[in-house]
């Protein structure tokens, strides 16, 4: 049963909550408005189109919408393949520079390179068509390496791929191949601009990535370790085989303004978790909350779900989980298949009890739930295990799996204490 002081408690933080949000989006809010702005150059663009074609004859008259309405479903089409050829693009230009193929994903097909074999498994991220990950060439002897074709690659093969259609279009006067040239042209300048334009959308493109690199160099280490470690854990290499130093960053503020420097901060965190030092962990994990108004939002959300865990570990007060499941549960839902995140949904369901996670919804939906369903613990690692089983980095399963396990025996031992504490007092 919800007390009135827990709804107030649960109110206060989620408050709180909603302030630092919105100070921390606030720092990306700006590039919205280019994406509206180029909405409307769209519009622009495809309306002057439109009217050229009717000048000429090609579309009778009062008929552009119906070519209007193609064009928005072949843009749709043609951006999906545009992204195949955006991250090709990252393929060709590291190859070109000296990188080696690591793992290459369309949609939830991943091809990945596990010593000398290639093999292909079933692996998506919501939210991303796509991804290219190679592991870049030995360092120069000054600690330099190629990284800007690498990570512009990209964008500017969606460019080079558009050119040679800009010629074909000039000579077409048919009118549904021209909408679909025209569309396909659109869509690889506009895919190819976003990304080689610096933009930060909640997560920073190639462009701002490249301009941060070419600023600071510990967003080149940044950049190198997070590529080659990420080679390692696909290779089975486990994270308790790195120092928690080997991932520190310089005490700059412009370390906690890109995305890169997530890699370090989380994978410093994982390396006292995964060795079971969760004092230390959870040490880690305040001192980033510290300064959580000035992180990233991409950055935030993931030290926020790891706070979860720890509330629920450390069986902190359901109205203080509820304040931040409200804010997580979405977080969590959409890494379905991030193994981390499933990690933290699995001791979320297994740790706390049915009545105190339905105290939780209560402080969340202000109401008593009418029906609650009972969560499948069994159904739901086996489902977990499927993910890790297919998961691209064997060893970031193999940690996640392994602390899942931990938390479960812990708690077990420590509920079997209580049992035999009890029986004592009797």
């Amino acid at each position: 049963m919800v007390t009135q002081e827990q709804k107030n408690t649960y109110k206060a933080l989620l408050k709180q909550q909603k302030a630092l949000i919105k100070k921390v989006s606030r720092k990306f809010k700006w590039t919205n408005r280019i994406i509206i702005l180029a909405g409307v150059a769209l519009g622009l663009l495809i309306g002057i189109k439109g009217a050229r074609l009717e000048d000429k004859g090609v579309i009778s008259p009062g008929s552009f919408d119906l070519y209007l309405l193609f064009g928005l479903f072949l843009y749709y089409i043609f951006t999906l393949f545009h992204i195949i050829i955006h991250e090709t693009g990252h393929l060709i230009f590291g190859l070109l520079t000296g990188y080696r193929f690591v793992s290459f994903r369309i949609f939830s097909f991943i091809f990945i390179k596990q010593g000398d074999r290639i093999i292909r498994k079933k692996y998506s991220v919501k939210g991303t068509a796509g991804q290219c990950l190679m592991m870049p060439p030995e360092r120069n002897e000054d600690g330099s390496f190629p990284f800007v074709l690498y990570n512009l690659g990209g964008g500017l093969t969606n460019l080079i791929v558009s050119i040679p259609f800009i010629v074909v279009l000039t000579y077409i006067d048919n009118a549904v191949i021209c909408t679909a040239l025209f569309v396909f042209i659109l869509s690889g300048v506009i895919t190819g601009i976003t990304n080689l334009i610096p933009l930060d959308l909640g997560v920073q493109n190639d462009g701002m990535n490249v301009k941060g690199m070419l600023k600071y160099k510990f967003l080149r280490d940044s950049f190198y370790l997070q590529l080659k470690v990420y080679h390692d854990l696909v290779n089975g290499k486990l994270i308790t085989e790195y120092a928690p130093d080997m991932f520190a960053l310089p005490d700059d503020s412009a370390a906690d303004k890109y995305t890169l420097t997530t890699f370090n901060y989380m994978f410093a965190y994982y390396c006292f978790l995964a060795k079971h030092d969760f004092e230390s962990a959870y040490a880690y994990l305040m001192k980033m909350l510290e300064k959580a108004d000035k992180l990233h939002l991409g950055t935030l959300n993931v030290v926020h779900a790891e706070q979860l865990f720890f509330m629920v570990l450390y069986h902190r007060p359901v109205e203080e989980i509820a304040a931040l499941y409200k804010r997580v549960k979405l977080i969590l839902a959409a890494g379905k298949n991030d193994i981390s995140l499933q990690r933290i949904n699995y001791i979320y369901e297994a740790l706390l009890s049915e009545e105190e996670k339905k105290d939780i919804m209560t402080l969340i939906n202000n109401k008593v739930p009418k029906k609650w369903k009972k969560c499948n613990l069994e159904k739901l690692k086996n489902d977990i295990d499927k993910i890790a089983a297919s998961y691209p980095a064997i060893g970031e399963a193999v940690m996640n799996m392994d602390i899942i396990d931990y938390c479960c025996k812990l708690r077990n031992n420590e509920q079997e204490n209580q049992l035999e504490n009890r029986q004592e007092n009797n």
